[in-house]
């Protein structure tokens, strides 16, 4: 009776630690998001001007309406791999990976094409012939991450089913790091298309150190 009591309490110990540990990692990264988002922001204002600072306001809220383009599949993820995985079934699960992940490509691909041209057409109407060139230069390469970003968010949930909320946001921790760092560094020479690129390429970064944690 006590060795099980103490089975019993060993679990129970060994389940908050991994709560505390995974709950002070998600509090770490919207720290660090919040902390990037401001930096970046504030920067672009103080050294590229109001002008271009809301250039880059309307290709963030171009980018975020293009969010719908996931349909939410990702979030599917969560409800049934935490039973696959527990019944070690990895054949299914690197099936719905699959399925899940061509779904995004095939669907987030056409309607990010579409909301493309009513993005341009909306902004031409909001900026002038300067600022629309730059906005038509940084909104392809903004659609690009988040098309990524679509793709790379199949294996946040994945690692989340595992309950790995630490390692999910161990990666995401350091591609925001990066963002800053990259945006820091290109925006005095290409200006907004290169904070547009810093965040490309922490895209890039994340998926790629995802798949290898993966597979």
């Amino acid at each position: 009776m006590i060795q099980f009591t103490k089975k019993i309490s060993t679990g129970l110990q060994n389940v908050l630690s991994k709560i505390n540990r995974n709950t002070a990692w998600l509090i770490a990264l919207s720290v660090v998001i919040a902390l990037s988002q401001f930096i970046v922001y504030a920067l672009i204002n103080k050294n590229l001007g109001k002008e271009l600072f809301g250039v880059w306001s309307l290709v963030f809220a171009a980018t975020s309406i293009g969010q719908i383009s996931s349909f939410g599949f990702s979030n599917s993820l969560v409800r049934y791999l935490p039973e696959m995985i527990f019944k070690d079934q990895r054949e299914d699960v690197r099936k719905m990976l699959g399925t899940i992940n061509f779904s995004n490509f095939f669907l987030t691909l056409p309607i990010l094409l579409l909301l493309y041209v009513p993005a341009v057409q909306y902004a031409a109407h909001l900026l002038n012939p300067q600022q629309l060139i730059i906005f038509k230069s940084v909104i392809p390469l903004s659609m690009a991450s988040l098309f990524i970003n679509n793709l790379f968010s199949v294996y946040t949930y994945f690692l989340d089913a595992m309950q790995k909320y630490y390692l999910r946001s161990a990666v995401q921790i350091a591609g925001w790091v990066l963002f800053l760092i990259l945006s820091i560094l290109l925006m005095h020479q290409y200006g907004i298309l290169g904070v547009s690129i810093a965040f490309f390429l922490q895209i890039i970064l994340k998926f790629i150190i995802l798949l290898a944690i993966v597979y």
